[in-house]
């Protein structure tokens, strides 16, 4: 029993481990959500809100669409076999979809409430948005999507069963209830997004109460581009042994011979993305790695290009 319960516990360990692993294309299609994430409280609550709905919606559309399957299974094959599958993989998914909307939840609010410091909140959320899991589920709603697409292109044609009438009643109300999830999730965005950061809340906010908190464009602009080539590659960015190169530290993607980079003038070895830095001091006064202030005056002093 115990050895069971070793294995068992591995198992999980290595699977938790590798589902909050960050994503080889994590950075190139989440970056996006960025602009959500840096208004933490916003973001905290959509997430809550909308994976909650989605898991409601979820366990009272495909329960009991198994169910009706697996009572009806034969005439429902033998009338409309086509439609049969649809509906099995479509509950499927949405049975699957409730784990990781569940973990994404219960990840986002123990973030938001262990994380007093604003920047560090939302550079955790970041990485949550650039997992293994984050990826998974994002897959999960496109199959949900194709799978409604194949809905409008041959199901909705199909002929009524005269042995499970009410087999087309459950599909076509699992077609409204999907559109009425869309409109559910366009409110809740543009509630939280559109009118969630005013300019009453600009001046309320820590995290938006003036704009020292940033760095200003024209300071941005001082600090030179970069572009990595094999010759200035090891003098700009650190080269191991392996001939892999350092991380940068706010995408967490290793740096390649091509991309631009920066490097800020508290540290000529505090290297990032030009992209990454520029979004990221848009946002923030401080360098990621030390916290030095990035002004004029520190860039005059220790300018090293």
């Amino acid at each position: 029993m115990e050895a069971l319960y070793k294995l068992i516990n591995l198992n999980y360990i290595n699977i938790s481990r590798f589902a909050f692993q960050l994503h080889p294309e994590g950075h190139r299609l989440f970056q996006d959500l960025d602009e959500l994430i840096i208004q933490k409280d916003s973001f905290t609550e959509y997430i809550k809100f909308e994976y909650s709905t989605a898991i409601i919606f979820n366990i009272i559309v495909s329960i009991p669409s198994m169910m009706f399957l697996y009572i009806n299974f034969g005439n429902l094959c033998y009338c409309d076999w086509f439609s049969t599958l649809w509906l099995f993989v479509v509950s499927l998914i949405k049975l699957i979809e409730i784990i990781p909307k569940a973990i994404i939840i219960y990840q986002t609010v123990r973030i938001s409430n262990n994380s007093n410091d604003e920047l560090v909140a939302s550079r955790r959320l970041m990485y949550l948005t650039r997992s293994n899991l984050f990826f998974f589920n994002t897959i999960l709603g496109y199959m949900l999507l194709i799978n409604y697409s194949i809905y409008f292109l041959f199901i909705r044609k199909s002929n009524i069963c005269e042995n499970a009438p009410q087999f087309h009643f459950i599909i076509n109300w699992l077609i409204f209830a999907f559109f009425l999830r869309l409109i559910i999730s366009f409110v809740n965005y543009f509630l939280h997004f559109k009118y969630g950061v005013n300019e009453a809340d600009i001046e309320q906010t820590n995290f938006y109460k003036s704009c020292n908190n940033r760095v200003s464009k024209d300071v941005l602009d001082m600090i030179e581009i970069v572009q990595l080539t094999k010759k200035n590659l090891a003098e700009v960015v650190t080269v191991s042994e392996n001939n892999e190169t350092d991380l940068c530290c706010i995408c967490m993607l290793q740096f390649e011979i091509g991309e631009n980079v920066k490097a800020l003038p508290c540290n000529k070895k505090h290297v990032f993305h030009d992209k990454c830095i520029d979004k990221w001091l848009s946002h923030n006064k401080a360098c990621p790695t030390c916290r030095t202030e990035i002004n004029k005056k520190l860039l005059n002093r220790n300018k090293f290009y």
